[in-house]
């Protein structure tokens, strides 16, 4: 019986049987290596639905990452992915015009927003003045965008700040229409970054951005501002930003008495949090056009810090 019991383990074929109900066969022959990678069978069904037009408005889902992707993470070293694709990935599109207040930039929501009168803006700025007629921007500082304009200023990404720029440039051109102008009745001027923090961080990325914004969308820009150095904002209260920016900015370009002719001056930077820098970009254009001839003043960042965050901030935390 144990001479028996020895042989059960193993059928005709050399299979090996376990003493459990299932059998265990051999190993299986790996696929064979076949360069380029073909799409699979559910790749093609992907790739199927892609080709068909997209009729959907709703705001676009997260991606999963393709086959390629993954081959250029593993065998080509990729670190960052393009602006487009990141975005893509995530799901992020830019902001509908009426999903921020445009005097302060906040999210609001439907019938929030009085357009004129003494109370235009919103209930966090109504009865605030500011000094510039709309903010731009193209979504909330969080999630794709805030790892965005983080990559671009810690490692002086400049492509990925034109990408993002051109997108930003396209969000202006909307908003100009809504105001029946066009994108050569606009001046780009981007908020400087100090020669010492520049040479830092190797990137001037609001530069960065008003090039992506003149290339895109058509929008002449010039680098008109000048900024002293200064210790930097991150953690500290609104007043005490306000008194570290100000009078830190000046136009630098001679204009001969005749400043470029514009209709609307549009600031550009990354980011707002609470606007001192904004606001003092804005009284050093005001001191350099003078009265008479004086533009509107408008502002275009890739995003707004979220309120409760701006809260912190205000804590100085």
């Amino acid at each position: 019986m144990c001479s028996l019991a020895f042989f059960v383990g193993a059928d005709r074929k050399g299979t090996r049987v376990d003493s459990g109900s299932h059998e265990r066969g051999p190993l299986a022959k790996p696929e064979r290596f076949v360069w380029p990678p073909a799409l699979r069978s559910w790749d093609r069904g992907k790739a199927s639905d892609a080709a068909k037009p997209d009729t959907s408005t709703d705001v676009p889902s997260e991606r999963e990452e393709g086959w390629w992707e993954r081959i250029e993470r593993t065998y080509l070293g990729v670190t960052s992915m393009p602006w487009r694709r990141r975005a893509e990935i995530a799901g992020f599109a830019a902001d509908a015009t009426e999903a921020w207040c445009f005097r302060c930039g906040r999210t609001v929501g439907a019938y929030e927003v009085v357009a004129s009168g003494e109370d235009a803006g919103c209930t966090g700025c109504r009865g605030t003045r500011v000094p510039w007629k709309r903010v731009v921007r193209l979504g909330v500082y969080e999630g794709v965008l805030r790892s965005t304009v983080l990559e671009i200023k810690n490692s002086a990404f400049a492509r990925l700040a034109n990408d993002a720029g051109s997108d930003l440039g396209r969000q202006v051109v909307r908003c100009l229409e809504l105001e029946e102008l066009s994108p050569q009745d606009a001046l780009v001027v981007p908020v400087p970054t100090s020669m010492w923090r520049r040479l830092a961080r190797g990137i001037d990325h609001p530069l960065a951005i008003a090039r992506g914004m003149e290339r895109a969308a058509g929008l002449p820009m010039v680098a008109c501002l000048g900024r002293q150095h200064r210790p930097m904002q991150t953690g500290s209260t609104v007043e005490t930003r306000r008194r570290n920016v100000a009078r830190s900015m000046r136009v630098t370009l001679a204009w001969n008495g005749q400043p470029p002719a514009a209709r609307v001056v549009v600031l550009v930077d990354d980011v707002m949090t609470t606007g001192a820098t904004m606001r003092e970009a804005a009284r050093a254009i005001r001191a350099a056009w003078g009265v008479g001839h004086m533009p509107e003043i408008w502002v275009a960042v890739l995003g707004v810090t979220p309120e409760k965050a701006e809260k912190d901030a205000g804590k100085g935390i």
